[in-house]
């Protein structure tokens, strides 16, 4: 029988969420993309701002915390995504490539909370709202950001992560 998972210590949870969101974006990516990513060294940041063009976000709980989970990628990584995933070339509709983000995110997010929760922790579903960087609700949090830079298709996006 495994050790209990202590739901209350919030770094462990920010760290295990940190590393199984980005395996699901690492599983996604392959298995939706046919391609890798490539992350980089994680960080926090309590000011923080994505430089990226377009975002995800989706609310999460899990007793006592909850929060934010941000997916950010450049124009260049989510056309290229929208291209592989599709079988297309050129320069796709916009608002069919913020669909895609909210798509990726959704599974990245279902991967990480299956594996999640089977360790203890009890992630509820999440919706996730794709859309423009600078059209991004603002929150306060007296915790620092956590967050994991990755590389795909050569373009630098990010994993935020931030408990409320």
């Amino acid at each position: 029988m495994g050790a209990a998972v202590n739901i209350y210590s919030y770094p462990i949870l920010e760290n295990e969420l940190m590393l199984n969101l980005a395996s699901g974006v690492d599983e996604t990516f392959q298995t939706m993309a046919h391609t890798n990513s490539i992350f980089e060294k994680a960080f926090t940041d309590k000011n923080w701002k994505a430089p990226a063009e377009y975002s995800v976000y989706l609310d999460f709980q899990t007793l006592p915390a909850k929060g934010q989970i941000r997916f950010h990628f450049t124009q260049n990584a989510l056309v290229s995504l929208y291209n592989a995933m599709m079988g297309c070339t050129g320069v796709p509709d916009m608002v069919e490539v913020i669909d895609v983000l909210g798509e990726i995110s959704n599974v990245c997010y279902g991967l990480a909370k299956g594996k999640l929760n089977r360790e203890g922790y009890a992630l509820g579903m999440a919706l996730p709202h794709p859309g423009k960087t600078s059209d991004l609700p603002e929150f306060t949090s007296d915790r620092p950001n956590m967050v994991i830079p990755f590389r795909v298709f050569n373009e630098i996006c990010y994993i935020q992560v931030v408990i409320l």
